[in-house]
């Protein structure tokens, strides 16, 4: 009875040990953010990873000759990767490295769009145009979003529901909407006519004209908001009101404008201002700045109160990158000669910088950090104390 007592415990052991090591294999990362980029090296593009808990840990996680990070799967544990060997293809990879899984082949010229729910939304080059696809990253399933015919020029938005595009038809571009009742043409555009953006639950749009004046349309109406003293580019929505860069003052700058309403100047910085991001209490942006002799600078301005806030200042040439799970710090890019990745907070804190690895290469992209969990640890444990408590009683037992 002692013996089958000890087996049974020694088995059970083994089985955990064995049921560990194959979670470890798949979560192999103890639960902290890592920071992933791509870097050019050699005519490559490779992904690396760094660990915020050890710095010094920047670790190269694919092989093939070009491997860039596209998007994260929905529940964040697998990167969705483009990969170039004489064609392109999307792959599948673990977040700690390893050989990658093919998904599946796109044609030259195809990019991700976005995720709703478990659908991948990407766009392929077709005869004088563009086609939209999805692929189920769960089922494998793939599909076409358009009949073969329907060709676009330009995607604008895509929703669960509804596609809105560009498409040229006898020599006549248009805005088109098409969902379950059918491809219906909503408004034509003028000639030299760019659509920047759809306003969020409308079918009001954005339209940058040939002279570069914003203009608000609808299926009624088209409202110019700027005026020709400026080249103007929408940047981001703030309510009702659009923020848009311009050159009207000389530098880029920033500028506040909505249907009925004056243009109101945000900044005027001495070189070249673009938005970057919202904070959490969608009144303050994050914004990029530009000085003469190439330094650029982070700062934060609260749009209510128009009250601007260098946030960079320890950091020369800092670009933002990301935000941190916390949406308290930030991870941006930098150049003083090398390129270096730093986590900063919003007050402008350095937390800390992370080393670039060896060799001479250069950032070409950034990835979103992503937080991994280790289910692996929480199962080795127990393995242990079984295996310890077996170890322990077989000694008693035959000493």
């Amino acid at each position: 009875m002692n013996s089958l007592r000890f087996i049974i415990l020694l088995s059970m052991g083994c089985v955990i040990v064995l049921a560990g090591m194959l979670s470890y294999s798949r979560r192999a990362e103890p639960h902290t953010t890592w920071v992933y980029y791509n870097v050019y090296d050699q005519n490559e593009f490779h992904l690396y990873r760094a660990n915020p808990n050890n710095p010094r840990h920047n670790k190269r996680i694919s092989y093939g000759n070009y491997d860039e990070l596209v998007t994260w799967t929905p529940d964040g544990k697998q990167a969705i990767v483009a990969a170039y060997d004489g064609q392109w293809h999307l792959n599948r990879l673990n977040p700690s490295g390893g050989i990658p899984t093919r998904l599946f082949t796109v044609n030259d010229g195809s990019f991700f769009v976005r995720w709703i729910d478990d659908w991948l939304y990407y766009q392929t080059t077709v005869p004088r145009g563009f086609s939209l696809k999805r692929f189920h990253i769960v089922t494998e399933a793939q599909e076409s979003l358009l009949p073969p015919e329907i060709n676009y020029e330009t995607l604008i938005d895509v929703t669960d529901q509804t596609i809105y595009f560009v498409r040229e038809v006898d020599y006549v571009r248009s805005i088109f909407r098409a969902d379950a009742d059918g491809i219906t043409p909503i408004y034509t555009l003028d000639s030299g006519d760019i659509v920047q953006v759809r306003k969020p639950n409308t079918e009001a749009f954005i339209v940058r004209d040939a002279v570069g004046i914003l203009i608000y349309v609808d299926e009624q109406e088209r409202i110019p908001l700027t005026d020709s003293e400026g080249n103007d580019f929408f940047e981001t929505w703030y309510g009702d009101s659009i923020i848009f860069s311009s050159r009207r003052g000389g530098n880029t700058d920033l500028y506040q404008v909505q249907v009925g309403e004056p243009i109101q100047q945000l900044t005027n910085t001495e070189g070249n201002t673009w938005f970057e991001a919202w904070l959490d209490d969608g009144e303050t942006m994050l914004i990029n700045s530009g000085l003469p002799g190439g330094e650029r600078n982070l700062f934060l301005f609260h749009v209510p109160t128009q009250q601007l806030t260098l946030i960079s200042d320890n950091i020369d040439t800092a670009t933002f990158a990301t935000w941190f799970p916390s949406g308290e710090d930030l991870l941006i890019a930098a150049y003083d000669g090398n390129n270096k990745l730093y986590q900063i907070n919003l007050m402008g804190e350095i937390v800390q910088a992370f080393p670039y690895p060896d060799g001479d290469k250069q950032f070409m992209s950034l990835a979103p950090l992503v937080t991994l969990s280790w289910r692996g640890g929480i199962v080795l444990i127990m393995a242990s104390v079984l295996l310890a408590l077996a170890w322990g009683y077989g000694k008693v037992m035959y000493t």
